[in-house]
């Protein structure tokens, strides 16, 4: 009998997460019209978009756990977490009750976030 292995384990699917951002990211930097965007705002567009991934992944993951089906990597939550979904997933670990036991999501996913925030404030303040 096989191991299950995590649904969405493979990097591939992790990079191409990450090569769809940098495609809206690009549409978003071509579609205004009047004036090129700040590195703030496309930052923050980057922020967004794979919060909002990140946040639907905790709670897929939190759906397949209650289901006792394939569930999605630990290293896949914390790679989208690190790679800009972070405040996605201190939402998901708050909202859905997912993954609040294990202490390095507890410590990675809002150093993450604060590393982010942090990022993102410098280039606004700079005028970035």
């Amino acid at each position: 009998m096989s191991k299950k292995r995590p649904l969405l384990e493979s990097k591939r699917l992790l990079a191409g997460i990450v090569f769809v951002d940098a495609i809206l990211l690009l549409v978003f930097y071509v579609s205004i019209d009047s004036k090129k965007p700040t590195w703030s705002a496309i930052f923050l567009v980057h922020l967004t978009i794979l919060s909002v991934v990140t946040i639907f992944a905790f709670g897929l993951d939190k759906g397949l756990a209650a289901a006792s089906r394939r569930r999605i990597s630990e290293a896949n939550l914390l790679w989208l977490s690190a790679l800009g979904g972070a405040t996605g997933g201190v939402l998901g670990i708050f909202l859905f009750h997912h993954k609040n036991r294990h202490r390095h999501f507890r410590i990675l996913v809002p150093l993450a976030m604060c590393l982010q925030l942090t990022l993102f404030a410098y280039l606004v303040l700079k005028g970035i």
